[in-house]
């Protein structure tokens, strides 16, 4: 795995609001959703106490769930998926609507949820999530993307009664959308 990092001195430069933040990598590293990542050493760190996006563990630490994550870009892909393993879920990765149907099918069994991107190369999530539906009707899905759920709707690329998550998300955010949807 190549990482690229840019390190900035936080008390030289401006630092990302804590709405940016992507997530929590360790309680002294920090990566943004602008593609910072900062790296504190833990007498400097102006941010220590303060909760952004932090969930408490014991809501999710017995997990045992699966989640298929279908995301195109490799960089975010990444990131969710390190989030979703921080919470206790078992992941399986797939890069586009087609692996995502190999792996779903070849898993049917073990997944719980799909989480998938909404616009991917070759068209979008939707008619992958309905071919899903054919396989294992009970499957639950969270629709993901940088467009917001308005103009999505509008576009027709996801329907009313969908769940959906906009990104960039929180840890806590992310955590809290997968509970309640797996709850219903």
């Amino acid at each position: 795995m190549c990482l690229s990092l840019t390190f900035i001195d936080p008390f030289f430069g401006t630092l990302p609001s804590p709405r940016d933040f992507y997530v929590e990598i360790t309680p002294e590293i920090y990566c943004f959703s602008i593609g910072v990542c900062i790296i504190f050493s833990d007498r400097r760190n102006p941010l220590k106490g303060i909760k952004m996006g932090s969930i408490e563990d014991s809501q999710h630490r017995w997990v045992t769930e699966t989640i298929l994550l279908v995301e195109d870009d490799s960089s975010a892909r990444k990131v969710t998926k390190l989030m979703l393993e921080k919470l206790g879920y078992s992941v399986i990765e797939a890069v586009d609507g087609e692996d995502a149907l190999k792996k779903f099918h070849a898993n049917k069994d073990r997944i719980q949820l799909v989480i998938l991107d909404v616009i991917m190369p070759h068209g979008s999530s939707k008619p992958v999530y309905d071919k899903m539906l054919v396989i294992r009707s009970d499957i639950k899905a969270i629709f993901i993307s940088g467009y917001t759920e308005e103009i999505l709707k509008k576009t027709g690329m996801i329907e009313e009664g969908l769940h959906f998550l906009a990104k960039p998300f929180l840890t806590a955010e992310l955590a809290s959308k997968v509970r309640e949807v797996l709850a219903t």
